[in-house]
């Protein structure tokens, strides 16, 4: 009988301590409930109002126009016969006014290769930007010397350059011109300028899973003074892309 009422004690005695024990480390136990309830609200609330702001900056910077340049020197020349001038501490791609050939000619005991007269060359570089964003503005940069414009045939050419966007497909297709003029735009002659490009349709979405983009100038005068200095593409990551707003 000692036993059980020893034991009884005990228990109602831990009982108390542990009261005491939790209330002094924790507080009240109902008042901790009420606060925690309040805390958790409070959190909640925030994480929404987090997640709105989030929405909202990720909207912003998904819809903004994104920017990519090309400098002209990186383009690269469709033909390896072609000769040209890539930077001249501008970036600056140009045609110089002979090319070499396959023969040679020796004079006085001096072999050299021999060189024919070019007046036209073309390069590109290929259009890399993300999947199925949208291409809203392209502008070219350029330094177009007045006069001395040839073509490939030999005759005047209206300007020193001429720019295309093409798109191309995965297996040889034959290429559709992307801007306004299914043959490309000409630079001004004589103008050192930035020139927007128009884009026909206002715009075309880029389709990299079963297509290829690429940027086109046919360079139509040798002068030192025409200079390419490359293109600046705009372009919209809109919807259906991870990661942007639905």
């Amino acid at each position: 009988m000692r036993l059980l009422r020893r034991i009884a004690i005990t228990a109602v005695i831990a009982g108390v301590l542990s009261a005491v024990v939790s209330t002094a480390l924790y507080g009240n136990p109902v008042a901790l409930a009420a606060s925690t309830s309040t805390s958790l609200h409070d959190v909640l609330s925030q994480l929404r109002r987090n997640s709105k702001v989030s929405e909202r900056l990720n909207a912003g910077f998904f819809r903004a126009p994104q920017t990519r340049a090309f400098v002209g020197s990186a383009f690269q020349p469709t033909n390896s016969n072609v000769e040209y001038i890539a930077d001249r501490g501008d970036s600056s791609l140009s045609l110089a006014p002979k090319r070499p050939t396959t023969d040679t000619e020796t004079n006085n005991g001096t072999t050299t290769v021999k060189t024919v007269d070019q007046t036209t060359g073309t390069f590109e570089y290929a259009l890399d930007i993300p999947n199925r964003a949208q291409v809203v503005k392209v502008t070219a940069s350029y330094r177009d010397a007045t006069g001395g414009n040839t073509t490939t045939n030999g005759q005047a050419a209206s300007s020193g350059m001429n720019f295309q966007v093409l798109e191309l497909g995965q297996l040889g297709d034959s290429p559709k011109g992307l801007l306004s003029s299914a043959t490309g735009v000409r630079s001004r002659d004589g103008q050192a300028e930035t020139l927007n490009l128009p884009i026909a349709g206002n715009g075309f979405r880029v389709n990299n899973s079963l297509k290829r983009y690429v940027l086109r100038v046919t360079l139509d005068d040798v002068q030192p003074d025409t200079r390419f200095y490359g293109v600046t593409v705009q372009y919209v990551i809109g919807k259906g892309v991870a990661g942007a707003p639905s």
